[in-house]
């Protein structure tokens, strides 16, 4: 990792020529040079960790559940890396690595859990296979960004396939369910209850919910109900309740998924009542829903 010595120090001192040039702004200017004079430096830092990489990836909720997944895994003593919420594509993760690791490009942490856009995510998983992937959904909202959802399924479906390890997985969405058929890697299943299916199902936006008649198995983690703020889960058959983030039942499937996506990092080490402690008490990414 010595030879990426000047790479960083160029991106730290473009870093630092941006925030001067606007304060609080330049994050990704930073990552476009290292990415330019040291193609390979991503990749290298990202096969660096011991424990691998975690992507969380799909249109809607990548910021709030790899915030809380992050937290919830950094609270049973592992050392996490991961990405602030506007840094979810390749040059703006350069960025975020550049800010926090040594002048080498070597980062303190056991394991890199990563938000990551899907284009980015599907391009970047090719040559960093990450060790687990978080599968969210593929909402109608968000894919004007690419024109298609068969487009956005496909790039899942390239992320599943790169996948090592695990797949963590959104079963009430038909599209994710679809991209993860084939891949080598386990699955796991995060989603709502059957009795909280029936009624939210179509609401969350998805392009192809799951067909209310479609053969499901128990998840690793429901989302059992939700009213406002307060929900309950069933972790491992076993009811849990918590306070969201924010409110509203998309917020629960996102805590639904970095309940399941923690599990599945930690194993045997996981212990559910510091989870729901931790996600009682995460903050709304961006502010989102917060009540001042």
């Amino acid at each position: 990792m010595l030879r990426y010595i000047p790479a960083v120090l160029i991106g730290r001192f473009v870093r630092v020529v941006a925030r001067m040039r606007k304060p609080g702004g330049g994050a990704a200017i930073p990552g476009v040079v290292v990415n330019k004079i040291a193609p390979n430096f991503l990749p290298r830092v990202l096969d660096s960790f011991d424990g691998g990489v975690v992507v969380v990836t799909g249109t809607a909720g990548k910021s709030t559940t790899t915030r809380i997944l992050a937290a919830i895994v950094e609270a049973h003593g592992r050392r996490v890396f991961t990405n602030p919420s506007t840094a979810n594509i390749a040059q703006g993760l350069t960025s975020a690595i550049i800010a926090a690791s040594s002048v080498s490009g070597r980062i303190d942490a056991d394991l890199a859990i990563l938000e990551m856009d899907e284009g980015h995510a599907a391009r970047l998983s090719a040559r960093v296979r990450p060790r687990i992937s978080v599968l969210l959904n593929v909402c109608i909202d968000q894919v004007d960004r690419f024109f298609d959802p068969a487009i956005v399924t496909k790039m899942l479906a390239t992320v599943a396939e790169n996948t090592t390890e695990t797949l963590v997985i959104n079963r009430d969405d038909a599209s994710v369910v679809t991209a993860t058929q084939g891949a080598s890697a386990r699955s796991v299943e995060f989603g709502m209850s059957e009795v909280l299916f029936e009624r939210e199902g179509d609401g969350l936006g998805y392009v192809q919910p799951r067909h209310r008649d479609a053969v499901v198995t128990a998840p690793l983690v429901a989302l059992e109900s939700v009213a406002g703020r307060s929900a309950v889960v069933s972790v491992a058959g076993t009811a849990q309740s918590l306070e969201l983030p924010s409110a509203g039942v998309h917020y629960g499937v996102d805590v639904a998924a970095a309940l399941a996506g923690a599990q599945t990092v930690l194993g045997e080490a996981f212990n559910a009542a510091l989870a729901i402690d931790v996600i009682n008490r995460v903050d709304p990414v961006f502010g989102r829903g917060e009540v001042v």
